[in-house]
């Protein structure tokens, strides 16, 4: 028989049961999640290293005779440092130009750590945390968990991806293999996303169910025509989508015909991911530099300053004598 040029394709993904994670330790943790553990490692790190040096600082200029021991000057500036982190900007008092250079890169660094952190926050808190059993096909192939396949397109499933044979267990329809990860048999189906829309249309017990990872596999297609036809129907096809006049019909054709989503938008499996050291990278340099640079100045203007001469300052009552 003979085809026409493709004008559909059919997306074949792993659909797998989503699972909500409703902990009370997940619900603790959900402040955290805007960053992984290294940034947030790296933030801290910061935070006291940069508060600690502003705090010297600070104390060198003032003397403030209520911190004496180092430690109590440490922790003052950890305390402050800490302080100008949750309220959105340093809290030091600098006077002297090595301190300004640091509180100011110090100020830098929060602006950017903080804005990021709401922004992510804030991203996190609209998409609701959901997550299917197994994250993509490979990953279900490593960890050898059943999967249920199509018998029409098992032979080509099995010859794209090693592993899958092992595993793969036969299912003759989409209704057949939506049960079976009910029931356990399987943890994942691999099924056009067409075939899962129809699916949560015509069964909402299925709403649960939702893709994962990328495409699996896409089938190309055509529609049959007779041999005599073949270039001149391929040839209308490819100047209608070229022109848009088949994007147009195939919009009004599954306003029409297609079948409704009746699952709530709630379900979509979308998980936004903490930023990575990587993403903050550029800041933490930008302080590290700062902090070398300030060190490097406050250093250089202490030892300049022991070798000024001390002038002692008369009192105003003798020279009113």
């Amino acid at each position: 028989a003979s085809f026409s040029i493709s004008i559909l394709e059919d997306l074949f993904y792993l659909v797998t049961i989503t699972e909500e994670h409703t902990s009370v330790l997940g619900l603790l943790a959900q402040p955290f999640r805007p960053f992984s553990l290294g940034v947030w490692v790296l933030i801290f790190a910061g935070i006291i290293v940069t508060s600690a040096c502003l705090g010297i600082m600070e104390h060198n200029e003032h003397r403030d005779p209520r911190h004496k021991t180092w430690f109590s000057i440490l922790g003052s500036g950890v305390y402050k440092g800490f302080n100008s982190f949750v309220s959105g900007g340093p809290t030091f008092e600098t006077n002297n130009t090595a301190a300004r250079i640091l509180n100011v890169s110090f100020g830098f660094f929060l602006t950017v750590i903080i804005a990021t952190y709401t922004a992510n926050l804030a991203s996190q808190m609209v998409v609701l945390d959901h997550t299917g059993t197994v994250s993509s096909l490979q990953d279900a192939i490593v960890k050898k968990l059943p999967i249920c396949v199509y018998s029409a397109t098992k032979a080509t499933m099995v010859t794209k991806y090693a592993g899958l044979k092992d595993i793969a267990i036969n299912i003759d329809g989409t209704k057949q293999g939506l049960d079976a990860l009910d029931t356990g048999k399987c943890v994942g189906i691999i099924m056009q996303i067409n075939a899962l829309k129809n699916a949560h249309a015509m069964y909402p017990d299925h709403c649960n169910k939702q893709t994962v990872g990328d495409i699996v596999h896409s089938i190309s297609a055509g529609i049959p025509i007779a041999s005599r036809y073949q270039h001149f129907l391929s040839y209308l096809i490819l100047k209608g989508v070229t022109k848009g006049w088949y994007l147009q019909s195939e919009v009004a054709a599954k306003a029409e015909f297609e079948s409704r989503d009746t699952c709530p938008s709630e379900t979509v499996n979308i998980k936004s991911e903490a930023m990575s050291v990587r993403d903050v990278a550029g800041v933490f340099l930008l302080l590290a530099i700062c902090l070398l640079v300030a060190l490097s100045w406050f250093f250089l203007a202490t030892n300049r300053n022991k070798h000024v001469p001390h002038v002692k300052q008369i009192p105003d009552h003798v020279l009113n004598e």
